[in-house]
């Protein structure tokens, strides 16, 4: 395979990931991207949003997630990809009352 075979091949691959048709499990990995969670921008390392849950010690049964005003099904949280600039909303489920 020669190499301008390999960048058209991984150029499918980045295109078909940037359309969700396939998890880039990959992108953003180690590096530090600016979010907003509940509307307070903060620093947190690039990955899924199963990370972020998990950084935040948030049990993903425990919340609900919307990302840019989606909310997510939990079978997506390990394959969604959060971005520079994503807005993220947890929103927590609540027991009580009369």
């Amino acid at each position: 395979m020669a190499l301008t075979d390999l960048t058209v091949t991984l150029t499918r691959v980045e295109r078909l990931c940037y359309v969700g048709k396939i998890p880039n499990l990959y992108a953003n990995l180690g590096e530090f991207m600016q979010v907003k969670i509940n509307g307070k921008s903060e620093e947190v390392p690039g990955g899924t949003v199963l990370d972020l849950l998990n950084s935040k010690k948030i049990e993903p049964q425990m919340v609900a997630v919307e990302v840019n005003d989606k909310v997510l099904d939990r079978n997506h949280l390990a394959t969604t990809v959060l971005n520079d600039g994503d807005q993220v909303e947890f929103l927590f489920y609540m027991g009580g009352g009369r």
